[in-house]
């Protein structure tokens, strides 16, 4: 997606080794995780140029989001809990309600931004099912434009 937005042209080297390689100055960039990073960047040895997030980063508050150079270019990870259809309504508000319980709790926060996770709470029921809908069409939309195929 990012090759297509900026017009740039990537090959990816995953993981540690990309990390690594461009450390040494074998590859030009990386777009790593910020726990892979952090260290590094800490050090001095690599130089955070953007993140992915819709907002700068509490740790990294000097870096830039991609969108503020590549307006409309976000990519963020996420993870959902669901259940299988007919599970009662109130079951679902029951696990949505503790999810955030737990979620927002300041220790359970401190973990996950460790983990480098960023949680604002899971929002009701009706806006996830919206955004699992949202992110669907969107990713249909980029696996057209980049003509990618099943092997």
């Amino acid at each position: 997606m990012l090759k297509l937005r900026a017009g740039i042209s990537l090959v990816n080297v995953p993981g540690a080794q990309g990390v690594q390689d461009t450390i040494a100055g074998r590859t030009h960039l990386g777009i790593q995780g910020i726990p892979a990073i952090a260290a590094v960047v800490q050090r001095g040895q690599l130089r955070a140029l953007a993140v992915s997030s819709p907002r700068r980063l509490p740790e990294l508050p000097d870096v830039a989001t991609f969108s503020e150079t590549l307006p409309g270019f976000e990519f963020n990870g996420w993870f959902a809990v669901v259940a299988p259809t007919g599970t009662p309504r109130e079951a679902i508000q029951r696990m949505n309600l503790e999810f955030n319980r737990m979620l927002l709790d300041g220790e359970m926060e401190q973990r996950l931004r460790a983990l480098g996770l960023y949680t604002e709470g899971t929002g009701a029921p009706e806006e996830i099912d919206a955004f699992l809908k949202s992110e669907r069409a969107f990713w249909s939309r980029v696996v057209r434009e980049l003509k990618i195929e099943p092997e």
